[in-house]
């Protein structure tokens, strides 16, 4: 047993009274699960179960980091939902205590739970989840290390989106949508984080059956939001792929073989694509953005 594992079930009770209390109540059965040994679940009930709650505020402060990061996510939540309440039960989920238990990504596991409280609600106007997907990805990108430097471009290598950019397919308009929420949100004389905890009505945008591709991009302590051009977009997507392949959709598109070389050189110059050699590990796909 390592004692890591006990570590993040401290962490755990730290931030859930209802955790701390299905424990003392029945170690065994709270537990039982977790990789503990019967002393390491007595040493959780030895000590006064007031230590647990030292820090009254600890969910507020994680909760305040989270909603500057899900900003224009937790304001459609709070307006589908019409309380606040909610994402303070974020700490008691499922998704909280496996993300602790299992070392990931706490913005993740909160932009997956935003999209789970999300589903048992009516969602008027534009999906809540290209929304999610725009926060969770520049999340995602904010943690990513520096880089190395671009590898020249080459023939021999397959090509794949930069570990600085993310690619997201939306309905038609999101951009648009986000962007307007997003300025209201930062107009607001109370703050960013008041301004996306109150219930106000922003204007409802039409559903669209048309999509746009969005580019984001991160540079060192910001990101930019671009609206790819129509084709770019699947292009992109198509990726990681051999560079010969890319070629060969570029030339369906009306371009011939130099020309469509010289628009993967400056995608690759621009950083937004990047050349994996055969004898290099390709990094994680911003795509998915796991943040």
């Amino acid at each position: 047993m390592s004692h890591h594992h006990l570590q993040r079930v401290v962490v755990r009770m730290l931030y859930d009274p209802a955790f701390v209390a299905q424990i003392f109540a029945d170690p065994a059965a709270a537990l039982g699960h977790e990789e503990l040994t019967d002393q390491e679940r007595r040493w959780l009930v030895e000590v006064d179960r007031r230590a647990y709650a030292v820090d009254p505020l600890r969910r507020t402060r994680t909760l305040t980091a989270l909603i500057e990061e899900f900003p224009v996510s937790v304001h459609h939540l709070v307006q589908q939902t019409g309380h606040a309440a909610l994402l303070d039960a974020f700490f008691s989920s499922v998704c909280f205590h496996t993300c602790i238990q299992q070392r990931g990504s706490l913005a993740a596991a909160f932009s997956e739970y935003v999209l789970s409280a999300a589903l048992h609600h009516a969602s008027p106007g534009l999906a809540l989840a290209p929304l999610v997907q725009i926060e969770t990805a520049m999340a995602h990108l904010r943690r990513q290390p520096s880089p190395p430097n671009a590898t020249p471009p080459s023939t021999c290598h397959l090509l794949r989106l930069a570990p600085t950019v993310a690619l997201i397919p939306a309905l038609l308009g999101t951009l648009a949508h986000y962007q307007a929420t997003l300025e209201t949100l930062r107009s607001d004389p109370d703050g960013l984080v008041a301004a996306a905890l109150k219930p106000s009505t922003l204007p409802a945008s039409q559903e669209a059956q048309d999509h746009e591709w969005l580019l984001i991009v991160w540079h060192q302590d910001s990101a930019t939001i671009e609206l790819l051009p129509e084709a770019l977009g699947p292009l992109l997507a198509a990726t990681p792929a051999p560079r010969p392949a890319l070629v060969a959709t570029i030339c369906t598109l009306g371009a011939d073989a130099h020309e469509a070389n010289e628009i993967l050189d400056d995608l690759v110059t621009d950083g937004v694509l990047c050349a994996v050699g055969s004898d290099a590990e390709p990094s994680s796909d911003a795509r998915s953005a796991p943040a």
